[in-house]
């Protein structure tokens, strides 16, 4: 070692030490101070600044412990250590379950890992919040990655049916119902395929999947009569169909 870098490397040592005596006094804040003057943005960073956030965790200073713990997951990421970083947004995810960001992070890693149902549930979390804050748009963009997930996703669909409504995307949404009624005739639910099929009628009343599968959910339920009757109107008001 060169005199700076040996005089560096004693500095360094005499901030340690003394946090560690801050430590022990329960003078954390005092200690957190002298942990900071170690960042130098080198890789050695993440030892002190993991400290610094079981710091702040003693002190309850959840949000700074966060803010700490955050950057050790960027930094992780960013080099390719993917199960470090997963580790790292877990503690967070732990800490703070309506951190969406981190959520999203974790889910995100997840599904690049390959692990697909973990991905799912983190993603589900990510929308359901993102919904509570009426974030439409942006829970639309998750719904749709869950349904690419998992497309037998029932309650997905639904919920997904009902954000596209609520952004007047109404022939998306109207698929979605379609879809689910469909699912719904299949597995003999023939109640809640007919409420189903109702709401997406609200939507556009001539839509001629909905019509299709309502005539067959009246032949299903042995209501022929009823059949024929939207039969006929929609010949009154298309007769080349």
């Amino acid at each position: 070692l060169g005199v700076n870098e040996m005089s560096s490397e004693k500095e360094k040592s005499k901030t340690i030490e003394l946090a560690e005596k801050h430590i022990k006094k329960g003078k954390l804040q005092e200690a957190i101070n002298e942990y900071k003057k170690l960042i130098t943005g080198s890789a050695q960073d993440i030892n002190f600044r993991n400290i610094i956030a079981d710091l702040y965790l003693k002190m309850e200073y959840k949000a700074k412990a966060i803010e700490e713990l955050t950057i050790i997951a960027s930094f992780y990421d960013e080099r390719g250590l993917h199960s470090q970083s997963m580790a790292i947004y877990k503690k967070i995810n732990k800490l703070a379950p309506e951190n969406i960001d981190a959520t999203k992070k974790l889910a995100d890693l997840y599904f690049n890992q390959g692990f697909l149902s973990e991905a799912k549930a983190e993603y589900l979390k990510v929308a359901r919040e993102l919904k509570k804050y009426n974030r439409t748009r942006d829970a639309i963009a998750v719904y749709e990655k869950i349904l690419k997930l998992d497309k037998r996703d029932v309650p997905a669909k639904l919920t997904l049916a009902e954000l596209y409504t609520k952004e007047r995307l109404i022939d998306q949404a109207i698929e979605l119902f379609n879809e689910v009624a469909e699912f719904k005739m299949r597995s003999n639910d023939l109640k809640e395929a007919r409420e189903i099929l109702l709401q997406a009628r609200k939507l556009k009343e001539d839509h001629w999947r909905t019509l299709a599968n309502l005539i067959d959910l009246l032949r299903r339920e042995d209501k022929k009569k009823e059949a024929f009757n939207l039969v006929n109107d929609i010949l009154k008001k298309d007769g080349n169909n």
